[in-house]
């Protein structure tokens, strides 16, 4: 081997180490906002399954909440790289986004019902999961696909039980995934 294709195989090693890297600490910033909305998702959920006249209420304050929480966290995260993190007001941007979005839809399929809204939601942020999938690695499209699939068997499944299982399922795709994401990120060290 000359001294040429040395080169290049170490600058394509460099390449892979870099984009390792990069896919490391996306993941690892990720975690903390998935566990964030997993856990506060699922509280609403139990909430909503315990008091179904109050959940307007509910979804209110989880939604105000973790909107607070995400940006603690987002702005946490630019002071301690001393400037703006693009990617984590990237993330902030696409959940104003996708919220907005939803509340739209919201207002136009409440007479379907708290139990199909729900689920709207559910496979709405599935779906960001998913479009996350696409830019970042397979396995936040695998969370997101598994999270729809899983919240369109509640829905068809869990009769009574739908809220509690939407929480399950937030539970399992948020907060399990942003734990694994979490470990993929810093390592197995």
């Amino acid at each position: 081997m000359d001294i040429k294709d040395q080169a290049t195989t170490a600058l394509a090693e460099i390449a892979a180490v870099e984009r390792r890297t990069r896919t490391a600490l996306v993941y690892q910033r990720a975690s903390a906002f998935l566990i964030l909305w997993g856990a506060l998702v699922a509280i609403g959920a139990a909430l909503n399954q315990a008091f179904p006249d109050r959940s307007e209420a509910i979804w209110y304050s989880v939604d105000g909440v973790g909107l607070m929480g995400t940006c603690v966290l987002a702005f946490r995260r630019a002071q301690d790289a001393r400037q703006a993190d693009p990617a984590a007001l990237r993330v902030v941007a696409s959940l104003v986004v996708l919220c907005a979005y939803g509340v739209a839809w919201s207002y136009l399929l409440a007479p379907a019902g708290h139990d199909r809204l729900a689920v709207f939601w559910s496979t709405l942020m599935m779906m960001g999961y998913v479009v996350i999938g696409v830019w970042q690695g397979p396995l936040f499209t695998i969370l997101g696909v598994g999270g729809t699939v899983l919240s369109l068997a509640a829905y068809f499944l869990a009769g009574p039980w739908l809220h509690l299982w939407i929480g399950a399922i937030f539970v399992l795709a948020f907060v399990l995934g942003g734990l694994l994401l979490y470990r993929q990120g810093v390592g197995d060290s």
